[in-house]
């Protein structure tokens, strides 16, 4: 999947939960988020692992 995608997708599940009306909208959206910080950060070790002058 593309960087980018995942990144936005981050931060509209970050929004979404703070917005969400209800307690389990709320959790999932924060567990959405986590997923998508946890695939960021193995993303960006894998580009860094790739091009070590990168970082």
């Amino acid at each position: 999947m593309d960087f980018d995608y995942i990144r936005r997708r981050h931060a509209l599940s970050l929004t979404l939960a703070t917005t969400a009306m209800s307690r389990e909208a709320r959790y999932a959206h924060r567990s959405l988020a986590r997923a998508y910080a946890d695939r960021i950060e193995t993303m960006g070790r894998s580009l860094a692992l790739l091009d070590p002058q990168a970082s």
